[in-house]
C-alpha cells in the first residue's frame, strides 16, 4: 500500500479557545481532514489523468475510501493511500523504479481497448497459440492472417510521473486551512 502521512499539533490553538470551542475541536478537525482527504484525492485523480495513457476506471478509484481511512472525532487521522491491487502496478509511476511482474506486451497489430490495452481475455480466446521454442510471444489467427498478439516481459523501467508526496505536502495546508475554518464555523453553529 502506497500510504502518506502529514501531521498537525492542536495544542497551542487550544489555549486560546472557551469551553464550547474546545469541545468542538475534534468534530471540526475530523471535519476538515475529511473534506481535505476528498479534495486531495481529487487533485491526485487529476494527475493520474494527466499523466497516465487513458487510464482505465478501475486505475482511477484506485484512493481507499474504506471507514479505516476516514478521520474520527475519537481518532484524528485521515488517510490518502491506494488500494492494495492498484498500489501494486501505480507505485512505480510514484516512485519510479523497475515493475518486475510478468505482462503481456501488445503487438503492433493487436486489436487493443479503448484505453489502449489487450482486452482482459485476449491471451486466451479463440485462435490463440505460442509457437514452439517461442514460448514468450504469444498469436492470434484472424482468417488466414497470423498477427503477433504480444510478448511476455518480465520487467520495465518506469520514471516518476505521478508526484504524489510533492502534490500532497503542498497544497494540505492551504486546503486543510480553509476547510478547518468552514468546519469550525459549522461546529460552533450546530454547538449545543
Amino acid at each position: 500500500m502506497i500510504t502518506i502521512s502529514v501531521r498537525h499539533d492542536f495544542k497551542e490553538l487550544e489555549r486560546w479557545l472557551t469551553g464550547i470551542e474546545k469541545k468542538q475541536l475534534p468534530f471540526a478537525t475530523a471535519t476538515a481532514l475529511n473534506q481535505t482527504k476528498k479534495r486531495l484525492q481529487g487533485e491526485l485523480a487529476t494527475v493520474m489523468i494527466r499523466e497516465l495513457d487513458r487510464p482505465t476506471p478501475f486505475t482511477m478509484s484506485a484512493f481507499d475510501d474504506s471507514s479505516s481511512t476516514w478521520a474520527k472525532k475519537t481518532n484524528l487521522m485521515a488517510w490518502v493511500r491506494f488500494k492494495k491491487i492498484q498500489a501494486q502496478y501505480l507505485y512505480p509511476q510514484v516512485y519510479g523504479g523497475n515493475e518486475t511482474d510478468i505482462h503481456l506486451v501488445p503487438g503492433k497489430k493487436a486489436t487493443l481497448n479503448q484505453y489502449g490495452n489487450l482486452p482482459k481475455n485476449a491471451s486466451r480466446g479463440r485462435g490463440v497459440f505460442t509457437m514452439p521454442g517461442k514460448k514468450d510471444t504469444l498469436y492470434k489467427r484472424r482468417g488466414k492472417e497470423i498477427i503477433r498478439l504480444g510478448h511476455w516481459s518480465k520487467s520495465r523501467s518506469y520514471r516518476k510521473r505521478l508526484p504524489f508526496e510533492q502534490i500532497i505536502e503542498s497544497k494540505f495546508g492551504p486546503i486543510f486551512g480553509m476547510e478547518f475554518g468552514t468546519a469550525f464555523s459549522l461546529a460552533m453553529l450546530t454547538a449545543r
